[in-house]
């Protein structure tokens, strides 16, 4: 007895589910688990009740640190009922200034099937002085079909002044030939007037250019046409009287730096094989310098101990960052470790100073 009133009672619950899922369409029932649940309800209408940027708010957002890597934008929109993704129409939701329009692109959410939060990516980074409006218009319709009864519109300003984005390189391990250029980002167009504002100290063979991509760029960069010196550190400064292409004004001065490292050199291959004397040796061995090198200080700045016969070459001819030494085979004795130095007499084309370097290896039995 008992049984079967939980059996019509389960039975009249699923004729309850039935009825109120198929209020829109049979697909949508499926999924319609909980009708007292407002994600699933088909009674109850599709609204907006969380987007970020919000509305009415002012950036920038997030992180204001040039020297730091930025993300693109995101937008996220969260609603109050389950959307289904394989019938969604992009079109229905908008981003837009009053002078362009901004594709939306799904990024999370495209994978799941029901959702009722968004997250888009604009894949335009936000630009100064500009006012951005979010709209989901009256076209967008719930896992039910149930559509917006108004449109949802957010009104935000994510940067309300003209000011450096991003800029490269920054920090203090740069080898004299690793910058090639430098760089920064702004938050709106610039022309050529920019580079009136900018200054390297000291200063660096190369010239100021944009990046015109699109015609429109955001980037002002600094080509660079010889190496760097070592052991230096530079410094980029953009004035206070710099301003954008619609002469919007720079929201304050700003300065950064990087750091190059001392000159160098380090061993960069070797050849091993086992020699005349029935041991493993290294016979071979090819050093980089990281800048270019006088080659006239390397031959009497280099020694060897325990002594050994060694010949000296400079594989890509005279002031390149590069020697060899090839050792006579027949000297080097077994377990025996041999130690070449590099002394601070070497100097670099541009007269810095070798910084102390030794490289040891052990001969095999």
């Amino acid at each position: 007895m008992r049984n079967r009133i939980y059996r019509l009672v389960l039975l009249a619950l699923i004729i309850l589910l039935y009825a109120g899922g198929c209020k829109e369409s049979p697909t949508a029932n499926y999924y319609n688990i909980n009708v007292v649940d407002s994600l699933s309800n088909p009674d109850v209408m599709p609204r907006v009740i969380f987007t970020n940027p919000a509305d009415g708010t002012s950036g920038p957002y997030g992180s204001t640190d040039p020297t730091l890597d930025p993300p693109y934008p995101q937008i996220t929109i969260q609603f109050n009922k389950l959307i289904n993704i394989s019938h969604f129409g992009g079109n229905s939701i908008s981003l837009k200034t009053e002078d362009a329009d901004y594709p939306l692109y799904l990024i999370q959410g495209y994978d799941d099937l029901f959702t009722n939060i968004l997250v888009f990516d604009p894949q335009q980074r936000y630009l100064a002085a500009k006012t951005y409006t979010l709209t989901v218009d009256t076209t967008f319709t719930d896992v039910h079909g149930n559509k917006l009864s108004e449109p949802f519109t957010a009104v935000f300003v994510p940067e309300p002044k003209f000011r450096v984005y991003h800029v490269s390189p920054t920090g203090i391990d740069f080898g004299p030939s690793q910058v090639s250029q430098i760089y920064l980002l702004f938050n709106s167009k610039v022309d050529e007037t920019i580079f009136n504002s900018l200054s390297v100290s000291p200063e660096i063979p190369g010239s100021w250019t944009l990046n015109n991509y699109y015609n429109d760029s955001l980037y002002a960069i600094f080509n660079i046409t010889d190496d760097l010196a070592c052991n230096t550190e530079y410094t980029v400064t953009l004035a206070a009287n710099a301003k954008d292409h619609n002469g919007l004004s720079i929201d304050k001065s700003y300065q950064f730096s990087f750091k190059t490292v001392p000159f160098r050199v380090r061993l960069e291959s070797y050849s091993s094989y086992t020699g005349p004397g029935g041991f493993v040796i290294l016979n071979y061995l090819h050093f980089r310098f990281n800048a270019a090198v006088d080659t006239s200080t390397v031959r009497s700045s280099i020694s060897v101990s325990p002594q050994i016969s060694y010949d000296i070459s400079f594989p890509y001819g005279g002031n390149y960052p590069y020697v060899e030494l090839v050792f006579n085979d027949e000297e080097f004795q077994n377990n025996t470790e041999y130690t070449i130095h590099f002394a601070p007499t070497i100097k670099s084309v541009k007269g810095d100073a070798l910084e102390e370097y030794s490289y040891s290896f052990v001969t095999g039995p």
